[in-house]
């Protein structure tokens, strides 16, 4: 008995030993991919990218960079700004910390948002498909005060300008304009047409209110972020899920060599009526890697948003008039998110000249600006990026709803920039 016992004595504390480092393993950044935080702790030197082709540039360094990627299918195939001073603390209770999302999860929730309903339409065929809003979004109606956006949205008179922060935006591209001048922007096509520059205005209008420069009684919503443009779709307007996709895939490897500079917010201005379960498990892969994305509710003035905005983890955006009533073409129903303006409204056109807009893709360019002011408040402050979820609450907290619309039609409502560091 003294023999079993004595053994006992030497034997414990190894087994503990053992058991603890057996744990900590487990903890280690390199068994927890998909937490933010600790992928920018891992040890050694990041694999570097050679940039995307700039505005600036010419076109043929394009082909080299399609055919030099890592693709998902045969078919598809810059640096941190300077650091801008601390917010002043604001004392009020501290933002969760950012949660670590399986995908499930993240397929089936996301922080106080209502679910979708299940679409009854059979699932989108795997061929191509054509987007009616790339090319159904002038406005044939402009109205006297050009910047009255601005004025709903209170963003005027605020310091954030969205400095430092990533943002992806997939559509028809981007072409070149004076006021895109000076700003950060890449462009990349996905299509393999070796041609990454707009051939409709949808995603130059996109770009231009989220990142356009203050000029002609004109300025973006975020004119400080970095923007990186995935171009979808070809000429005819026409997509598909692998484009989609592997934009996605490009933007996930992005964010794991870059892991502290990574793009965090995705703005996708399209919509389908049906439901593709390829292309929402790999949605839920990105937002599951802490990544935000948001997406227009669709132009059918009825009952139920499109996808990818129907999805459960995506910030849904609706459209209002300049009077803050719903537009008439504003999809509705549970999973919408927030209310932004939608028609009426002025940007950047192909031609280096200003054109009038309406849809809720443009409402969805609206949140996408908020959300970067939002998240460059949030990383003076507490020196990372905002999860998803900090992310959401903060659009809750600044947002108010209208009292004259019904809440199924607009969530919570219209975000307010103004009150963006007072909820920080």
């Amino acid at each position: 008995m003294k023999k079993f016992t004595f053994f006992l004595f030497l034997f414990f504390p190894l087994l503990c030993f053992a058991q603890n480092k057996a744990v900590k393993n487990q903890l280690s950044p390199r068994n927890a991919p998909l937490n933010k935080q600790a992928a920018s702790r891992q040890e050694g030197p990041q694999k570097q990218q050679e940039p995307l082709l700039t505005l600036q540039e010419n076109r043929n360094p394009v082909q080299k960079e399609v055919t030099r990627g890592t693709p998902v299918s045969a078919e598809v195939y810059k640096q941190p700004t300077s650091q801008r001073p601390v917010i002043s603390e604001i004392k009020k209770p501290a933002v969760l910390q950012e949660k670590q999302l399986s995908l499930n999860r993240a397929q089936t929730e996301k922080e106080n948002k209502p679910s979708a309903p299940s679409s009854t339409l059979p699932p989108a065929r795997p061929g191509n498909y054509r987007v009616v809003y790339w090319t159904d979004f002038i406005d044939n109606q402009s109205p006297k005060e050009k910047d009255w956006a601005i004025k709903v949205l209170d963003v005027k008179n605020i310091s954030l300008d969205g400095r430092g922060v990533q943002v992806a935006i997939l559509d028809s591209g981007i072409k070149q304009h004076s006021q895109f001048d000076g700003a950060s922007i890449e462009v990349l096509d996905i299509t393999g047409k070796d041609d990454p520059f707009d051939f409709c205005g949808h995603g130059t209008a996109v770009a231009g209110i989220i990142a356009g420069k203050r000029a002609n009684d004109f300025k973006g919503i975020a004119p400080g972020v970095n923007l990186k443009s995935y171009k979808i779709a070809d000429e005819s307007g026409t997509t598909n899920n692998n484009y989609i996709i592997s934009a996605l895939d490009s933007i996930l490897e992005y964010n794991r060599q870059r892991p502290a500079n990574k793009i965090s917010i995705i703005n996708i201005s399209y919509g389908l009526e049906q439901d593709n379960i390829e292309l929402k498990n790999k949605l839920a892969e990105v937002y599951a890697s802490g990544v935000v994305i948001i997406s227009a509710g669709g132009n059918d003035g009825k009952e139920g948003l499109l996808y990818p905005a129907a999805y459960n983890f995506v910030f849904a955006a609706g459209s209002i008039d300049r009077d803050k009533k719903l537009s008439d073409f504003s999809n509705w129903g549970a999973g919408l998110d927030f209310l932004l303006p939608g028609s009426g409204l002025r940007t950047l056109g192909l031609n280096n000249d200003y054109v009038w807009v309406k849809g809720t893709s443009f409402s969805s360019a609206y949140l996408t600006g908020i959300a970067a002011l939002a998240t460059q408040a949030f990383k003076d402050k507490y020196g990372h990026l905002p999860s998803p979820q900090e992310l959401y609450e903060i659009l809750q907290k600044i947002s108010t709803p209208v009292r004259a619309i019904a809440p199924i039609k607009q969530g919570y409502g219209i975000p307010d920039a103004s009150k963006i560091v007072s909820y920080i």
